[in-house]
């Protein structure tokens, strides 16, 4: 059974917003994860991007660090970056780089 931790971001000066969804089996632990179309577990994670140009942009490729799992305080902290197209317009595509996560409850 797998469980699975999501965490939606937006920056207020802009439109546009960034979803992310990490599902594991087990604990997680600190490492680097590659993401995929296919899901490979124990660690798979999915990312989504909005903005006013692209409404349905889903990843295609990217990594997710998990810099620190602190099983006391029940929460995770990494980076992530990937790259997504949008579904209803291939030629539309969006990168999403530098992105950090501190202390996300579990």
């Amino acid at each position: 059974m797998a469980n699975n931790l999501s965490i939606t971001a937006s920056r207020p000066s802009l439109v546009d917003g960034i979803g992310l969804v990490i599902e594991f089996t087990g604990s997680l632990v600190p490492g680097t994860y590659n993401y995929s179309a296919t899901p490979t577990l124990p660690v798979f994670a999915s990312g989504s991007y909005s903005s006013q140009t692209i409404t349905d942009c889903m990843m295609e490729s990217g990594t997710l660090t998990l810099t620190q799992v602190n099983s006391t305080a029940m929460t995770v902290s990494g980076t992530f970056s990937f790259t997504c197209r949008s579904f209803s317009n291939p030629s539309l595509a969006h990168v999403v780089t530098n992105g950090v996560f501190t202390n996300i409850p579990l």
